[in-house]
């Protein structure tokens, strides 16, 4: 059986996919749950000690830059929901966005909570996707405008 693709054939393809995500992606920093840190206040002396509490609890940004591509929703306008459609319940999603990261950035973004890019906040609103067209070479997710 003759293969349709060549492991050449493949490997250019795949290089033309690296390029393309390389031309047309931007800087993107994705933010995880903090990090709590909790520290036990060592001169606290229960017999001749004060009163308050015996430990702190510090919060640490758990943040990554990554380079990623991203295509926002086409805008819909309120036209597009005339009143001849008022009865029918639709989001529109307006704002929202695919973002793509290479595979090599999957570590940055798994379990990621909100993106930021170009000053504007989003939350991550689905899973983590894989793409490729052979094999997985990205990751991919959808981003909705904190509101």
């Amino acid at each position: 059986m003759k293969q349709l693709f060549t492991a050449q054939d493949k490997s250019e393809i795949n290089s033309m996919f690296d390029l393309l995500h390389d031309t047309f992606s931007k800087t993107i920093t994705v933010y995880h749950d903090a990090k709590k840190t909790i520290t036990k206040d060592v001169g606290f002396n229960s017999v001749y000690g004060t009163v308050g509490s015996t430990e702190s609890i510090s919060y640490e940004t758990v943040s990554y830059t990554v380079e990623a591509r991203i295509s926002f929703d086409r805008v819909l306008t309120e036209q597009s929901f005339s009143e001849a459609n008022s009865s029918i319940r639709v989001d529109r999603g307006l704002g929202r966005a695919k973002v793509t990261v290479k595979i090599a950035d999957y570590d940055k973004i798994n379990g990621a909570k909100r993106v930021d890019y170009l000053g504007t906040k989003y939350y991550i609103i689905s899973d983590n996707r894989p793409q490729g067209f052979f094999d997985t070479r990205f990751y991919s997710f959808y981003i909705q405008p904190v509101e």
